[in-house]
C-alpha cells in the first residue's frame, strides 16, 4: 500500500518528517552497475569521539548554525556538513560550560539541559552485540527519546539497511539533525511552535520488533490519563508506554534510573502481569557516562513480551543491601543482583539522587563494552524473527490533532 500523509495543522506538520523517495543514481563500474541511494542513513561508526567541554559546546554551537543556515536555504546538507551535525552531543553534556555569551548567539534556542545526553558509544555497540546473540538482527525498531539517532547510527549497517526506524525526539534541535541523518526514518519532534514527545505521540499497539533506547530520568511522570494510575515516575513512563508498543516476542533494551527495578518493584510486578520476562539486566558503574560529562549508576534492562502473566519473583522484590545510609538503615537493592553479583559492573557504593540514598557501582578496570557483552553471554538466544512487514504508512488522527499516530500496514 502506498504510504500517505494527512496533516491538519502547518504547526503540526512540521513536527513530523516524512522520509522522502529515495532519489537514486546509476553508478556505472565496468560492467556492474550499482544503484546508490542518495538517502542513506548517517553511519556513526567512524566518528570522532569530542573530548574537553569547552570544544563539545563549540561542536554544539557550529551544530545548530549549521541547521539554521539548511533551513534557510531549504536544502539537505552535504556529507561534511553530516559530520558536523553528527558531533551535537546535546545540552546536557555541556551544561557548566553554557554561559551568557552562548545564550546571546542562540538566542531562539530552547538549551533545554534536562535528559539531554548522548549515549556512549561503546555502551551502544555492546547493546547491539548482545541482541545479535539474543536473535535479533533487523526489523521494525523504535528509539522514543533518540536526541540525534546514536542507537540507529551504530546499528551494524548490514542489518541498518534492513530495519524501518521510528524516532521520537522532544528537542527541537536534536530532532532537526536526526531528520538529516536519518533521511529514511520516520522522526517525530518539536517545532518552534509545538512540543512533541514520546507522552504526545500515539503509537499503534503490538507493531514494534525492539524499542531500544536510554530512557530519560525524572521523578514526575508526564500528564498521560492511560499510564499515570500505574507509573508515576518519567522512566517507568518510558517503559510502560513502550511495552503497548510491543509486539508479543519482540524485545526492549533500554538503559534506565536504577530506581525502576530497586524503588517500584509493583511496577516490576505490573510488567510481567503483562507478559515481560526478564532476558538480563546490568549495573553500569557510575563513569559509564563520564564522556557525556556526568556521573550516575544506571541499569541495562532487556525484557521480552511473551504471554501473560510471567513470574516476577526474580527481578520484582527487593532486599537490603550492605549498604547503609545516613541514619544507619539499609539501602533496598534488587533481589536479582544479589543472585546475580557478576552482572554488577563494578564494586557497590551509595550515592545520593533524588534526595534519597541509593545503591550505586564504582568502576572496575574492566573495559566497560566487553563486560556488558560478557554479562549477557550465557543468555539464551530467545527472539525469532517476525513476518515480513510491508511499506510503512503513517498518517496523524485529526481527533487528536495534538497527538501525531504513527500506523502500520503490511
Amino acid at each position: 500500500m502506498k504510504s500517505s500523509i494527512l496533516y491538519d495543522n502547518e504547526a503540526l506538520s512540521e513536527c513530523l518528517w516524512k522520509p522522502p523517495p529515495p532519489q537514486t543514481r546509476l553508478l556505472k563500474k565496468g560492467r556492474n552497475v550499482l544503484l546508490k541511494t542518495m538517502n542513506s542513513p548517517y553511519n556513526f561508526h567512524n566518528l570522532p569521539q569530542t573530548k574537553g567541554i569547552k570544544t563539545q559546546l563549540q561542536k554544539n554551537i557550529h551544530a545548530v548554525k549549521l541547521l539554521q543556515q539548511l533551513q534557510r536555504e531549504n536544502r539537505k546538507p552535504t556529507e561534511d556538513e553530516r559530520h558536523q551535525l553528527a558531533a551535537f552531543v546535546g545540552w546536557g553534556t555541556v551544561a557548566s560550560a553554557i554561559n551568557r555569551d552562548t545564550l546571546e548567539l542562540l538566542p531562539d534556542n530552547d538549551l533545554n539541559t534536562d535528559n539531554a545526553f548522548q549515549t556512549p558509544q561503546d555502551i551502544i555497540e555492546a547493546i547491539w552485540s548482545v541482541l545479535e546473540n539474543l536473535g535479533f538482527k533487523s526489523g521494525r525498531i523504535l528509539e522514543p527519546a533518540s536526541n540525534i539517532g546514536s542507537f540507529p547510527g551504530l546499528q551494524p549497517s548490514d542489518y541498518r539497511h534492513q530495519s524501518e526506524w521510528v524516532l521520537i525526539e522532544i528537542d527541537p534541535i536534536a530532532s532537526a539533525i536526526a531528520r538529516h541523518l536519518h533521511p529514511d526514518a520516520i522522526v517525530y519532534g518539536s517545532s518552534t511552535s509545538t512540543k512533541i514527545g514520546f507522552q504526545h505521540v500515539e503509537l499503534p499497539a503490538n507493531s514494534f520488533d525492539l524499542i531500544i533506547s536510554n530512557f530519560p530520568f525524572g521523578t514526575t511522570a508526564p500528564f498521560d490519563p492511560k499510564y499515570n494510575p500505574v507509573v508515576s515516575n518519567l522512566h517507568n513512563y518510558f517503559w510502560a508506554k513502550s511495552w503497548d508498543a510491543l509486539r508479543n516476542g519482540g524485545i526492549i533494551a533500554a538503559i534506565t534510573s536504577t530506581g525502576t527495578l530497586d524503588s517500584t518493584p509493583e511496577f516490576c510486578h505490573y510488567l510481567a502481569s503483562l507478559g515481560a520476562k526478564l532476558i538480563g539486566a546490568v549495573r553500569l558503574p557510575n563513569n559509564a557516562f563520564k564522556s557525556a560529562n556526568t556521573s550516575v549508576t544506571a541499569d541495562l534492562i532487556i525484557l521480552q513480551k511473551s504471554d501473560p502473566p510471567q513470574e516476577s519473583t526474580q527481578w520484582g522484590e527487593t532486599i537490603d543491601s550492605p549498604l547503609t545510609n545516613s541514619t544507619g538503615k539499609p539501602i533496598p537493592i534488587n533481589r536479582y543482583f544479589q543472585d546475580h553479583p557478576e552482572r554488577v559492573l563494578g564494586t557497590l557504593t551509595h550515592c545520593k539522587l533524588y534526595g534519597s540514598d541509593r545503591v550505586a557501582v564504582a568502576p572496575d578496570s574492566r573495559p566497560l563494552k566487553s563486560a556488558i557483552i560478557n554479562a549477557f553471554r550465557s543468555c539464551p538466544s530467545t527472539y525469532r524473527t517476525n513476518r515480513y512487514y510491508g511499506i510503512l504508512t503513517y498518517s496523524e488522527t485529526p481527533e487528536l490533532s495534538y497527538k501525531p499516530f504513527v500506523q502500520f500496514y503490511s
